[in-house]
């Protein structure tokens, strides 16, 4: 009988998910306001404007309101003529500018080139997960990079899902900077 009761007490301390289950979680549709993906996210989070990073490219943001979580969808529309994507990906994923240090693995995502690394890293006492995929469509990279509590194992099949989700829309023009002398 005491095992059971200090079961129950543990129970009731114990760490609950603050997001829901796979299962339980409703989605609505995201289309890009610049025409360029469409992406399905969990209906009881917030999506932010999107907000430019620089010519030619720009970030969608969708987080949780009751979590950490979120996760960034980055396109870059214009780029050199004579583009080196693995260069690049390798770059972005291996430089440590956001403080997060970790090696670029070549992959494919969605048929694409791809380069992808995992994080783990610590915020304010806290340890969170992450992935980050960066793929080349031929015209256009995109980033895809989502974030989550550590301990809030459930969302890897909610950000699996949103990822899996993600419809690459055909480009209206194509804009290519001239390169430098």
């Amino acid at each position: 009988m005491k095992s059971s009761f200090l079961d129950a007490v543990k129970n009731i301390f114990k760490y609950k998910p603050r997001e829901p289950e796979f299962g339980e979680t409703h989605f609505k549709n995201y289309n890009d306001f610049y025409g360029h993906f469409s992406i399905f996210y969990p209906k009881d989070w917030k999506c932010d404007p999107p907000v430019v990073i620089d010519e030619g490219g720009y970030a969608v943001v969708f987080h949780s309101k009751r979590s950490n979580s979120q996760i960034r969808i980055g396109v870059e529309t214009i780029l050199p003529l004579k583009f080196n994507f693995k260069k690049y990906a390798k770059n972005e994923i291996e430089s440590s500018s956001s403080g997060m240090l970790s090696k670029a693995h070549p992959s494919k995502f969605m048929g694409y080139p791809c380069f992808t690394a995992t994080y783990q890293y610590e915020n304010e006492g806290r340890t969170f997960a992450g992935k980050r995929f960066i793929f080349y469509t031929g015209d256009r990279i995109f980033s895809i990079f989502y974030t989550y509590p550590a301990e809030e194992k459930n969302l890897e099949k909610t950000f699996s899902y949103i990822c899996d989700s993600l419809i690459i829309l055909p480009t209206r023009t194509k804009i290519f900077k001239c390169p430098t002398r």
